[in-house]
């Protein structure tokens, strides 16, 4: 195993990090209120609390095709956080990643998952991408933004969230009380589980086009001949929250006052 730290403020010229090896560690520091972003192709990401100011990332690559030692994990810091990227050599094109750019990557009779698990220090936005693969945060400290094509998605956090998934449901426990800006949830073919705590203030815009909408909180359903959808106020109403799936269910569960 390759081991690697660095604080990524301190890295001449804000240059990107380069790290190949089957498996591999890195540290690096990220300011608050700045952006962890995460980009992947194939795998999960799961993310936990930092215990400290760190970002603490381990990458395992599992399979044999293409070469796993062909596979490099890029940290580039920037001015507005850092980015982390998945890049196979050789394949990527580009071959390198910025917060501007995004490589393609086509791989054929690939068995390759590239699995993160990333620390996140409390306070930092995270973003995480990954195109075949799950997301888990449990994050109560961070605004969190997911996209996933083919996965399921797990989020805990005390803020407010943005999640979008192709194939695959989504289970979500949003603590925040009050919401800032509007914010999608949202799954083309999957069910949404989105509990909310009972004290929320936020106005709802939810559509099942081809299922139900099951709600805890006292909100009017319609439905149609195949689905349902809502426009109404939790409390008090406040920022929009949109939820939308078009193959699947949307439950809101409504939290005890602790």
């Amino acid at each position: 195993m390759r081991h690697f730290t660095t604080h990524a403020i301190l890295l001449a010229a804000l240059a990107p990090v380069a790290l190949s090896a089957a498996t591999f560690e890195w540290t690096g520091v990220i300011q608050p209120k700045q952006t962890l972003e995460i980009r992947n192709v194939i795998g999960d990401i799961k993310a936990e609390p930092s215990p400290g100011p760190d970002i603490e990332l381990s990458v395992r690559i599992a399979g044999t095709r293409p070469d796993p030692a062909s596979i490099r994990i890029d940290v580039v810091p920037h001015a507005g956080g850092v980015l982390i990227c998945t890049i196979y050599q050789g394949l990527s094109r580009p071959d390198y990643c910025t917060p501007d750019t995004t490589p393609s990557v086509t791989l054929l009779n690939s068995d390759i998952r590239v699995l993160y698990t990333v620390r996140v220090p409390a306070d930092v936005n995270l973003v995480a991408r990954t195109v075949n693969g799950n997301v888990t945060a449990n994050l109560p400290d961070s605004p969190i933004s997911v996209y996933t094509v083919n996965g399921r998605v797990v989020l805990s956090s005390n803020r407010p969230a943005d999640i979008h998934a192709v194939n695959g449901s989504i289970i979500a426990t949003l603590g925040a009380a009050d919401w800032a800006d509007s914010h999608e949830i949202t799954t083309v073919n999957g069910a949404i589980d989105l509990e909310l705590p009972e004290t929320v203030n936020v106005t709802l815009r939810a559509t099942a086009t081809f299922g139900p909408i099951v709600t805890d909180f006292p909100l009017t359903v319609h439905h149609t001949i195949f689905g349902s959808w809502l426009h109404d106020n939790i409390n008090a109403g406040g920022s929009l929250l949109f939820l939308n799936t078009v193959n699947g269910s949307i439950h809101l569960r409504r939290a005890e006052a602790q």
